[in-house]
């Protein structure tokens, strides 16, 4: 009889179904985060986390250096940020040839300074051979009562990855 038992397939899925409810409660939960980069020509996208609620949608058009963010929220509004790039990378308008992701980075704001999202935003720029951290000011309080104001993105560091400039013809 208990040979019949097993050779049920409803007995195998039951079993299955009560070792994976077992396993799943029993094992810590890890947040997923994903993000999303696309890039053409003279225009770059991507999101990032701003906390553990949701995220925000950034832009860059690489013939105004005009880098731009949004967080939204339903019901409610957006948060708005506004940077010109071209400043922070030495390079004139039209010239620059940009790529831009996020990674999760939390960041301490020093006394009376701002809170920040959970991502900072890394922008390249290929012939200076610069890379530039920008911090996103971020208060999970906004996502309740966006601020009036518009944001804008703080400049936390910069790197090399190329040491020879280039200069395109």
């Amino acid at each position: 009889m208990v040979r019949q038992v097993f050779k049920q397939r409803g007995v195998w899925v039951a079993v299955g179904v009560a070792v994976g409810v077992v396993l799943g409660a029993a094992l810590p939960h890890s947040p997923i985060h994903a993000t999303a980069s696309s890039e053409r020509e003279t225009f770059v996208i991507c999101t990032g986390m701003v906390d553990g609620d949701g995220e925000a949608l950034f832009t860059l058009d690489s013939v105004t250096g005009s880098l731009r963010g949004w967080v939204f929220s339903p019901g409610v509004g957006v948060t708005y940020y506004e940077h010109n790039v071209l400043g922070d990378f030495g390079v004139q308008a039209g010239k620059g040839k940009f790529a831009m992701v996020t990674g999760v980075q939390k960041i301490r704001p020093g006394p009376g300074a701002a809170q920040f999202a959970s991502c900072l935003l890394y922008v390249a720029e290929q012939d200076s051979g610069k890379l530039v951290a920008y911090g996103i000011p971020w208060s999970p309080q906004w996502r309740n009562r966006p601020p009036s104001a518009i944001g804008t993105f703080i400049k936390q560091g910069e790197a090399e990855f190329r040491k020879v400039i280039v200069r395109p013809d």
